[in-house]
């Protein structure tokens, strides 16, 4: 099957690049005698990525790309099946991860299909808004409402089976220098560019946890919350200028979680957890936006947490 599914990504790409690059990793992969589920899945996963990548840089038929796409799924789901059955172990898993910009991804995915194809796909519901977009002003890169809960809507409108699809939150804020002092929440105001450089990032307009707590234990940061968004800001003057951040903390991580509860979806995952506040400088506890997601998608299991934490420093 293997065999046959390079033939079909070598078929599906009508171009003497991609067919010598196919040709030349599935040759490597016979010459040593191991042409065994593993070396083949690598050789098919390394093709196929060089191919979909090419085809996205250069634009190439939406038909061609999705068809690549499916290729790709196809091969890495049978090699896993045919590992499983030499092996005598559980499959392994296949997951993906999802843009959330529905309109965007119906012209590279089949939806429909992806979702047949996966164990679970993670939902990318952060970076909606950043630095890339200084027109929009100062904006809230995951806000609950509307923008993620019309993204999950969107998906599962489209075709994708809501028990296979979890939802990515992010620990990072993103962080906007203002043109002037905010008003009220600062939320739409004009925008030189991105905030300054995190400590702890080391990215321009990307701030971690524990680092925005710092800023909000000082004198001049304050913190407001977006009911409309269900996700709080803050901002306050720095060398820099005026910094506004966008960012999530235990109060909107409880509300994205509940509300992936509501709609019955398959759960939550978080990047990325250096992130978070792993040494508990923002006074509530160690990994206190990890553990509001514990928490509330297990609500019966809280003690086992705090369990693991009591290990942990003992």
């Amino acid at each position: 099957m293997l065999e046959e599914d390079l033939k079909l990504c070598h078929a599906a790409t009508n171009t003497t690049a991609a067919k010598t690059t196919i040709a030349a990793t599935f040759s490597a992969a016979s010459i040593t005698n191991t042409a065994t589920p593993a070396i083949l899945t690598t050789a098919v996963v390394h093709t196929c990525k060089i191919i979909v990548q090419a085809a996205a840089a250069a634009k190439t038929a939406t038909a061609l790309f999705k068809q690549i796409q499916q290729c790709f799924k196809k091969t890495i789901r049978q090699s896993f099946k045919e590992e499983s059955r030499t092996s005598g172990r559980e499959p392994l898993v296949l997951s993906a991860a999802l843009e959330a910009d529905i309109e965007d991804a119906k012209t590279y995915y089949q939806i429909k299909q992806v979702g047949r194809l996966v164990d679970f796909a993670c939902l990318m519901a952060y970076d909606m808004h950043g630095y890339w977009n200084l027109t929009a002003g100062a904006q809230h890169h995951s806000p609950l409402f509307p923008e993620i809960r019309s993204s999950i809507r969107s998906w599962l409108a489209a075709g994708f089976p809501k028990d296979k699809l979890v939802v990515t939150v992010s620990a990072s804020g993103r962080s906007f220098t203002l043109v002037s002092a905010p008003v009220g929440s600062g939320v739409g105001q004009p925008v030189q560019g991105a905030g300054r450089v995190g400590d702890r990032t080391g990215e321009e307009g990307l701030l971690d946890y524990g680092e925005i707590c710092e800023y909000l234990d000082s004198n001049t940061w304050r913190r407001e919350w977006l009911p409309d968004r269900s996700v709080p800001v803050a901002m306050g003057n720095s060398s820099d200028g005026w910094q506004w951040v966008g960012y999530d903390d235990p109060e909107s991580f409880s509300r994205k979680a509940q509300f992936v509860r509501t709609e019955n979806l398959a759960g939550v995952a978080l990047w990325t957890l250096e992130h978070d506040d792993f040494n508990g400088e923002c006074g509530q506890g160690d990994w206190p936006l990890l553990r509001t997601l514990w928490e509330q998608l297990n609500p019966s299991t809280r003690s086992v947490w705090q369990l693991k934490l009591e290990k942990k420093t003992t």
